[in-house]
């Protein structure tokens, strides 16, 4: 072993116990030297131009990863900042955007305005008109009860009454299956009780696992 690498363990060594002594020694020199050192920094830039830039393209190229994995993050924390800003503003208009949202949906569906439709739900005392009871049906999002659905005739388009969630699906699959209207119960009655051997295969099939 050379006495220059016998020197630089022994550097390292004192560096390690002596770490805390060189740190508060290095802030204290700077501070009362910092002109002298300025000036010593601008003078070796100056007269080696090329060593400047050595040292920042091989810096560049060793951190290259690390800088590019920096900015992924840092674009990843302002687009995270940025969408709960723009949720912050949502959730501000949430009133405004709703009603605004409703009125448009009325118009552009059904072509009546809010007073109409709050009208019928006021006619109708807010019941089903096939069944006669409420609304029951949550809202995946709001966790709030719907509103009765506004039941169209699908051909001339004329507004028939207020329907709740149920009644509404089971008249749009009985106008698209208007055949079947008259021999609807019979089949239902026998889809729920029959004990046809095709039955008991099905039910077999799709046979609950413990």
């Amino acid at each position: 072993m050379t006495k220059e690498e016998k020197a630089n363990i022994r550097a390292k060594e004192w560096y390690q116990v002596n770490k805390e002594r060189k740190k508060a020694y290095d802030i204290a020199y700077n501070a009362a030297n910092r002109a002298k050192k300025n000036a010593q920094s601008r003078n070796w830039v100056k007269n080696n131009p090329e060593k400047r830039t050595y040292i920042i393209k091989k810096s560049y190229i060793n951190t290259k990863p690390q800088k590019m994995q920096y900015a992924k993050e840092y674009g990843a924390r302002l687009e995270v900042k940025k969408r709960v800003a723009e949720r912050a503003t949502a959730r501000s208009k949430v009133p405004e955007n709703k009603h605004k949202a409703l009125v448009s949906r009325l118009w552009s569906r059904f072509r009546i305005v809010l007073e109409q439709r709050n009208e019928a739900l006021l006619f109708q005392s807010n019941l089903c008109g096939i069944c006669n009871k409420p609304e029951t049906a949550i809202h995946n999002l709001t966790g709030k009860v719907k509103l009765l659905c506004i039941d169209h005739n699908h051909d001339t388009l004329e507004n028939r009454g207020l329907l709740c969630m149920h009644c509404n699906s089971m008249i749009g699959f009985i106008e698209r299956s208007f055949e079947l209207f008259d021999v609807l119960p019979t089949k239902i009655k026998n889809y729920l009780f029959a004990e046809t051997e095709f039955h008991r295969a099905i039910r077999s099939i799709l046979k609950r696992q413990d």
